[in-house]
């Protein structure tokens, strides 16, 4: 992925199906779809909302403890063709098959006061019949807004891209700058060492320690 040339958005049409490319412009839609929370208009969308709750349950010793958790009321997903436009020209990229990296739209915390208006109200009164509190509600949307620059990286078919990729493939559709994920993927390996490196130095210690005790 990391070799993947990027290339003129005006040329990607001319290119053979099921090659792997790169391009970066600017997202151009003509019909957008309306996000589900945020009521803007965008090429993308992943809205959720969940509710977040508590209840008390009993260890073997009896002692009562207080677990928190939360679970997906909804989960709302929508999406349109839109075109990546550079200084050569355009390219139709269908989103349907991409992993999508947008911006956040709509992050909001809403307590839960009590009261019977609303389908989500509804739900958490009706989770008292399992002895779990209603906290709150939280509200998310995740999108690609018209008119940002946009990076992808996918497989090309008839013209545009969007073809499902092979295995090896992948299919990206971010806001961030190829630059901007390559550190964000160096970051996430180098934590991922570290965990590594002390979970070796935990297995060497229990094993110091077994052989010492031995």
């Amino acid at each position: 992925m990391l070799a993947t040339e990027t290339v003129p958005a005006g040329t990607v049409a001319d290119l053979p199906a099921g090659t792997l490319v790169e391009v970066k412009g600017t997202l151009r839609c003509a019909a957008p779809v309306t996000g589900h929370l945020s009521q803007s208009p965008c090429a993308h969308y992943v809205a959720t909302v969940l509710r977040e709750y508590s209840y008390y349950r009993s260890d073997s010793n009896g002692r009562r403890q207080r677990v928190r958790g939360n679970e997906t009321l909804e989960s709302v997903t929508a999406c349109a063709a839109f075109e990546v436009v550079d200084d050569s020209g355009a390219v139709l990229v269908r989103p349907e098959e991409a992993t999508v990296e947008g911006i956040s739209a709509v992050e909001r915390y809403e307590p839960y006061e009590g009261g019977s208006e609303g389908g989500f109200a509804v739900a958490a009164i009706n989770a008292l019949t399992r002895n779990e509190q209603t906290h709150g509600f939280r509200y998310s949307e995740v999108q690609l807004p018209l008119d940002a620059p946009i990076y992808v990286l996918g497989v090309t078919g008839d013209g545009a891209i969007g073809a499902k990729p092979k295995r090896g493939q992948s299919f990206v559709i971010s806001t961030k700058s190829e630059e901007m994920r390559a550190a964000d993927l160096a970051r996430g390996g180098k934590w991922m060492l570290g965990i590594g490196i002390a979970c070796l130095i935990a297995l060497a210690v229990c094993l110091a320690l077994a052989l010492w005790v031995a």
